[in-house]
């Protein structure tokens, strides 16, 4: 059984939607539809129900996936040993990441993977700009934009998506906005370095609906994470990346506009490549790739 084939079957089980899992793995509808067949066909038996806008797990397909989420746990803790018994997995590895990032990274997988290998020592250089576009010291950067040095390579990880969101007492107070165009009605927590910190809100939900709306800016910061804690404090309506809102109390926000999104971006890990990349530098990658892959294949709660 082809582990890749597996690999994908999880993805779209667990999401219930290819086109969804071909976002997440950055493959072709195409490539998930003939892997999910040839998996089938080897097995000699369907493991998704098809039929209108949504796919159900079969019978057969429910056993699969519980059996592939302990063959890939098993895979991925072999790795982990290996890779702690190997010499080489030492020294520094030097990160590149915008502000937005690094608190949330930080957190929920720089520190979990420092106590994993301790032997290892990171450097994180929560940065904008030019440090990002061209790598300079850093063994990687992780960013929204493609690097203008083409020798650099630029993997897209994942395609982030922002919520509209205000905390349950906000709008308990205010009461809630029904649809984007309102949002000139209330505070709004900006991201800086934005066009909502000049007071417009430009947003395009990827699905063929946009507009521009002015906004009244409460306060600014370019850490989403800082905006998140504002906006549990009933500061005001903010937008915030998947990532941050997965790490919050989901009893204490609601998403508004029945989930409605303000744009989807591409998130890159650049590099210089991979052939001369030091093991320690690939494991760190392999890992936090992962790890943001898992964050956008969980939609938040609404």
């Amino acid at each position: 059984m082809n582990l890749e084939a597996v690999t994908v079957f999880q993805s779209v089980a667990n999401l219930l939607s290819i086109s969804r899992a071909a976002e997440v793995l950055d493959i072709p509808t195409s490539s998930i539809s003939r892997k999910i067949r040839a998996l089938e066909q080897e097995l000699g038996a369907e493991l998704f129900h098809r039929g209108g806008k949504r796919i159900t797990l079969t019978h057969q397909g429910e056993l699969l996936l519980q059996r592939a989420e302990v063959i890939t746990a098993e895979i991925a803790q072999i790795k982990q040993e290996i890779s702690c018994h190997d010499d080489s997995i030492t020294g520094e590895i030097r990160i590149a990441t915008p502000p937005s990032l690094a608190s949330i990274l930080t957190t929920s997988f720089f520190i979990p993977f420092q106590q994993r290998y301790p032997q290892i020592q990171l450097s994180i250089q929560s940065t904008q700009g030019r440090q990002l576009d061209e790598l300079l010291d850093c063994d990687f950067a992780i960013s929204p934009n493609q690097p203008r040095d083409q020798s650099l390579i630029a993997s897209p990880i994942c395609k982030v998506k922002r919520y509209f969101c205000a905390s349950k007492r906000f709008i308990a107070t205010f009461g809630e906005p029904t649809s984007p165009e309102q949002l000139n009605l209330y505070p709004f927590l900006s991201l800086a370095h934005s066009n909502l910190a000049k007071g417009e809100l430009h947003w395009n939900n990827g699905k063929g609906k946009s507009g521009q709306v002015p906004i009244t800016s409460y306060a600014s910061s370019d850490s989403p994470a800082v905006l998140a804690q504002m906006m549990l404090a009933d500061k005001g309506i903010a937008c915030l990346p998947e990532m941050v809102l997965a790490e919050l109390p989901q009893d204490q926000f609601q998403l508004l506009f029945n989930g409605e999104i303000l744009d989807i971006n591409d998130l890159y890990i650049i590099y210089s490549s991979r052939r001369y990349q030091l093991p320690r530098v690939r494991l760190l990658i392999d890992e936090l790739v992962e790890n943001i892959r898992q964050w956008s294949s969980t939609p938040p709660a609404q």
